[in-house]
């Protein structure tokens, strides 16, 4: 895994995988494998799979060259609501985009050090 700041603020890991060097054939079997992982974790809760892509093709977006399709797990590991700033940061995601050659997985850092472990975890599972 890498780690960026995008837009000046916020950090993220991330991690390419090639295509030719993965079981994974698309996004869909990505994402599916994430999931595998991350029901295991008694304190996970998935939310939803978001089709990014679809959403902003249907609108008439712009879509940056190579991308194939881009997709966000929705998923929350949350055991306790301390204060209602906490509710700010959940639940968390993990990006799945997918070029001709490659797949890059990212998530934005996580406030607790973690929760940003199990994010970890989940991409290096897949990787």
């Amino acid at each position: 895994m890498q780690q960026k700041t995008i837009n000046e603020k916020f950090p993220i890991y991330y991690q390419e995988i090639m295509k030719g060097s993965t079981p994974y054939r698309n996004i869909t079997e990505i994402i599916d494998a994430l999931k595998a992982v991350l029901v295991k974790n008694s304190s996970s809760q998935i939310i939803a799979v978001f089709d990014l892509h679809d959403h902003v093709q249907q609108r008439g977006g712009k879509i940056a060259d190579g991308i194939l399709g881009a997709q966000t797990l929705l998923f929350c590991v949350a055991n306790a609501i301390p204060h209602a700033d906490i509710v700010a940061l959940r639940p968390r995601s993990i990006g799945v985009t997918e070029f001709g050659d490659r797949f890059v997985l990212n998530f934005l850092e996580a406030p607790a050090q973690p929760v940003t472990d199990i994010m970890l975890a989940l991409v290096e599972a897949v990787a």
